[in-house]
């Protein structure tokens, strides 16, 4: 097998190697074609979960633990219990037939296909002289551990593949494999260790499903357009209904309307109450004066409108930022502040009520000295 020239990725319909597919990615074929096809063919691959790495570790100590029969070509005591004449599978491809991103390796000619599946491990029946196919699964829960849940029909396929790929390889193999699935016991205490309740699990496959399959997914990855959404498939279901969202429901809600540069031909979308000068916006929270930046936004529950920032959404209270906004309403008084050197007569931004300022000339905010309270503006001129 590793004569043969493959890749992996995404997959290309002109290229002339063989193209690997792993047992995973047959079993996502199963669950959801739209997926596989966004996945193998376009390079949009499902978000990845998180590592197993518990479950890991339970693989991996149930590998040394069986490595050490067979190295020595003895019967471990979980194949004493099933009454099973066999031992470990002892074979120079071990190794490699255990490895991610390589395993046990078949060459389907006709589709240009490289499968490849890593195996937990191998037996072999002395008796029969068939190798048994025995897959390590860890979980924790309450109730006894069965495979007749739906989802654990991936397992029973995992086991179809491992036992179609080593058959392809020329060995004789058992219909029957086995699972060693380890159940957490959650009761006591921890005291660094975790103890386990063990279960030998027999189940008789059937591969006849395989070659139709993988003939399918040929005919899929040759053409170019993608599959319809999987009512099955939570990730499609997840895509309609975020495609199906509107946006303008959102923005009626909310009744926005944005300011233009244009203020005489659309007077109608701002207050009839409010003057305002292009040069005279400007946001507190991030200091963009930028009139582009800058939308209204009506609130009913205050029946009153408000300024939001483009630029980091800030929300900018009307009430209380009229006056730091340089906008004066119309019915209220205005007064002249001729002592004061930051401001022009007449100017949209002379404040009331308010220490807080803007320089006309270099537009920087600025704290007002000339300040003095309504009782003491003997020297305002009322406009």
């Amino acid at each position: 097998m590793s004569e043969i020239k493959s890749y992996r990725g995404a997959y290309n319909p002109e290229e002339e190697r063989y193209y690997k597919i792993s047992r995973s990615k047959i079993e996502s074929y199963v669950s959801c074609k739209r997926c596989f096809y966004l996945d193998r063919r376009l390079k949009v691959a499902q978000p990845p979960g998180f590592p197993f790495n518990l479950n890991s570790a339970v693989d991996q100590l149930l590998k040394n633990e069986f490595d050490e029969h067979r190295e020595n070509e003895t019967t471990h005591p979980y194949i004493k219990q099933l009454g099973l004449n066999a031992v470990p599978f002892k074979h120079k491809m071990m190794d490699p037939w255990r490895q991610n991103f390589k395993g046990v390796e078949y060459a389907v000619d006709n589709l240009k296909f490289l499968i490849h599946g890593a195996v937990d491990d191998v037996w072999i029946d002395k008796d029969k002289d068939e190798l048994i196919v025995v897959d390590y699964k860890s979980t924790s829960k309450n109730d006894d551990i069965t495979l007749d849940a739906e989802w654990q029909g991936g397992y029973k396929r995992q086991m179809e593949i491992y036992q179609y790929l080593l058959r392809n390889n020329g060995f004789k193999v058992s219909n029957t494999g086995y699972f060693v699935y380890c159940n957490g016991i959650k009761t006591g205490n921890f005291n660094e260790e975790l103890k386990f309740k063990m279960y030998l699990i027999d189940y008789t496959g059937d591969d006849s499903w395989i070659d139709g399959t993988l003939s399918e997914i040929y005919n899929l990855l040759n053409q170019d357009k993608i599959p319809s959404h999987s009512n099955n498939c939570d990730h499609c279901q997840y895509q309609q209904k975020f495609n199906q969202l509107d946006n303008s429901e959102f923005k009626s809600k909310k009744k926005v309307a944005k300011a233009n540069f244009d203020i005489k031909k659309n007077t109608k979308s701002w207050p009839k109450s409010i003057n305002y000068r292009k040069k005279n916006l400007v946001c507190y929270n991030c200091n963009s004066d930028a009139f582009e930046l800058y939308k209204l936004k009506y609130k009913e529950e205050h029946k009153d409108w408000q300024f939001i920032c483009l630029k980091c959404q800030n929300d900018l209270n009307y009430r209380y930022e009229k006056n730091m906004l340089g906008i004066r309403v119309k019915k209220r008084k205005k007064y002249d502040i001729k002592k004061s050197k930051y401001y022009k007569v007449g100017s949209p931004f002379i404040l009331n009520n308010s220490r807080w300022g803007r320089n006309l000339d270099t537009n920087e905010i600025i704290y007002d000295k000339s300040y003095k309270s309504p009782s003491q503006r003997k020297s305002y001129k009322k406009l």
